[in-house]
């Protein structure tokens, strides 16, 4: 269903997300949402990267917990994980001195959500694989809006008289009562 990374976790939908901390400072989030609602969190500073799989059964204890359901839940952290939610607190800190552990927090509905994030052994590859992902994204909407845009055109053209919507070098070649318009087609009309 798609490359696998982060640990081997294949499939699901991936959002990549540049989230304003409450010092100022920006990182981004890449979320891998897993179709067992779990998901896989990346935290990306520019240099280092962390991540944590919070399991099912981590999602299913905050969601009991919130007195609310799993979907619910998920519904709630898509909405202030895939964009930046002017009302929420973003934080993120390292919890030792050599940044082998970083804590992840934001809140979300009054409450907040702490998570603690082991550091990658290769950043380099997390960074590349995010890259290729957003690449795929713009490739993937530029194909869409070049056909959309070809599509319209189309239509516009079926609208239009013959004789006014052949583009190109026209030549005309009038001989006695004949002549010929040379376009994008053959056209022979008598004058």
């Amino acid at each position: 269903m798609g490359m696998a990374d982060e640990g081997g976790y294949e499939g699901g939908i991936i959002t990549v997300t540049k989230l304003k901390l409450k010092s100022g400072e920006h990182i981004y989030v890449k979320i891998r949402w897993l179709q067992d609602e779990s998901l896989h969190i990346t935290a990306l500073n520019g240099l280092l990267a962390w991540s944590y799989h919070m399991s099912v059964q981590d999602v299913a204890e905050i969601a009991s917990a919130w007195g609310i359901n799993v979907g619910e839940f998920m519904e709630m952290a898509a909405l202030h994980l895939c964009l930046q939610d002017p009302a929420a607190t973003y934080s993120f800190r390292a919890l030792d001195f050599n940044w082998t552990w970083a804590l992840f927090s934001w809140t979300m509905a009054g409450r907040k959500v702490k998570l603690e994030l082991k550091k990658e052994q290769d950043p380099a590859a997390i960074v590349c694989n995010v890259f290729d992902h957003i690449l795929g994204k713009i490739e993937r909407l530029k194909t869409i809006v070049l056909l959309q845009h070809m599509n319209r055109l189309n239509k516009q053209r079926l609208k239009c008289p013959l004789h006014i919507c052949h583009p190109g070098i026209t030549m005309m070649l009038c001989r006695s009562k004949m002549c010929c318009t040379i376009g994008h087609s053959l056209k022979v009309s008598t004058l």
